[in-house]
């Protein structure tokens, strides 16, 4: 029996997780919010159409739930005043399971009135 690395299957799950999102061709076109989560902090980036990063949003030791709400209602804020056609998003997990702080995230960008 072969036995991955922690490592090896977390790039194994960011490589389904991309390759569910490039088969859908309804989310190909569509800009989303990439979410990365390290021990430490979290950061929230906003990924245009084109696939290009327009903004990345972390705070300073946001290591709890609570700053990870307020990472996503900044990024939600953002989004309101920037991209004020933008109604809807797709979230991007990265692979992280849509728990905690991952959620929270989510949770703070719905609240500040963006779709997901």
């Amino acid at each position: 029996m072969i036995k991955f690395r922690s490592k090896d299957t977390k790039q194994m799950k960011r490589d389904r997780v991309k390759r569910k999102f490039n088969a859908n061709h309804h989310l190909r076109n569509k800009s989303s919010v990439c979410v990365f989560r390290s021990n430490k902090n979290i950061y929230a980036s906003y990924i245009d159409a084109n696939g290009v990063c327009l903004q990345t949003i972390t705070l300073t030791n946001s290591g709890n739930i609570a700053q990870a709400k307020k990472v996503g209602e900044k990024m939600g804020q953002w989004i309101k005043s920037k991209m004020k056609d933008q109604k809807s998003v797709v979230f991007n997990r990265n692979g992280f399971l849509y728990h905690g702080r991952v959620k929270a995230v989510a949770d703070g960008i719905k609240e500040s009135g963006i779709l997901i």
